[in-house]
């Protein structure tokens, strides 16, 4: 690639962001000083070694796949410093190998270098002075913070002394008003069972007295029952004898009514006819019977005279 898109690419902007990254008090702060130490060697190591590239034997896909790692570990970083997760500063350093790795691939002049191992070492004892500054600053904090909290705990310590004295005071308060109240319900209770015990010898007296009473007027009453029993027996009795005339004559007034003399009428009247119908039923038998035995006749026959006799019997019968 030509001299223009080489300075022209983004990696040297990521290189840039990734060295304010690693500059940032923040950084210095949470990272690791071994870590942080390794990341800006590695950082200006690869800085330096572009500085010595030659421009036109380094391919685009190098230059792109080594601006790729610089932005992995950029972001890793600033992952580690919003979640304060370990394994981020791990897989940053995993990318700063990876990208170590392409960055020695690069072509460089053999006689020229600019590295200077001294400044580097210079930089690194910097690094230290200021973390262990950083380092210094937080063990005041630490220090303030736990004195803060001891002289807090001391008046917790005695907060706590004089609650217990409150609580054994509380005690010996609840252990006089148990023992009070124990002797007060004893005495309670025996009162309570001598006034019960008076009261159910009361109750029982008077129920007995008063279940005798029910007794002797269940008794009258049973005597008075039975003999008003009998007698509304005895008058429920006639006036039974009584209702079923009344019943009888209302019956056959209210439902034959006329039709009974009617009826009447009409047995006299069939008796006479019945009567007259066998008077005549008699007469024609003899008529019958004379027309038919022939006594006279020469040929006269016993047998069909009989016969003919049980047929006009037969026949006049009804």
């Amino acid at each position: 690639m030509n001299s223009e898109n080489f300075e022209k690419h983004v990696l040297f902007d990521r290189i840039t962001q990734l060295s304010e990254t690693l500059q940032d008090e923040k950084s210095e702060d949470k990272i690791d000083l071994e870590k942080l130490s390794y990341f800006r060697t590695a950082l200006s190591y690869i800085d330096d070694r572009l500085k010595l590239t030659m421009p036109d034997l380094v391919q685009q896909a190098e230059m792109d796949a080594l601006s790729n790692e610089i932005n992995a570990a950029v972001s890793q970083i600033n992952s580690f410093l919003g979640n304060n997760n370990v394994g981020h500063l791990t897989n940053a350093t995993n990318n700063f190998n990876s990208a170590l790795n392409r960055i020695r691939n690069f072509p460089i002049p053999l006689a020229k270098s600019s590295f200077n191992f001294s400044r580097k070492i210079a930089n690194f004892e910097k690094t230290v002075k200021n973390k262990y500054n950083t380092l210094e600053k937080e063990k005041n904090k630490l220090a303030k913070e736990i004195s803060d909290f001891q002289e807090e705990l001391k008046k917790k310590n005695a907060k706590i002394e004089e609650l217990t004295e409150q609580l054994k005071a509380k005690e010996n308060q609840i252990q006089n008003l148990n023992s009070t109240f124990q002797t007060n319900f004893n005495n309670i209770q025996s009162q309570h069972n001598q006034e019960f015990k008076t009261s159910k010898e009361t109750f029982r007296a008077e129920f007995n007295t008063v279940k005798k009473d029910f007794e002797e007027e269940i008794e009258s009453i049973k005597s008075t029952i039975d003999t008003d029993t009998t007698k509304l027996v005895e008058n429920l009795e006639t006036k039974l004898e009584e209702a079923k005339r009344l019943v009888n004559v209302i019956g056959n007034v209210g439902v034959t009514g006329n039709y009974q003399n009617i009826a009447n009428e009409h047995k006299r009247t069939a008796n006479i006819w019945r009567v007259l119908a066998i008077i005549f039923m008699v007469i024609l038998s003899g008529l019958l019977v004379y027309t038919i035995w022939d006594v006279s006749s020469a040929n006269y026959d016993w047998i069909k005279s009989i016969i003919r006799i049980i047929a006009a019997a037969a026949l006049s019968y009804l």
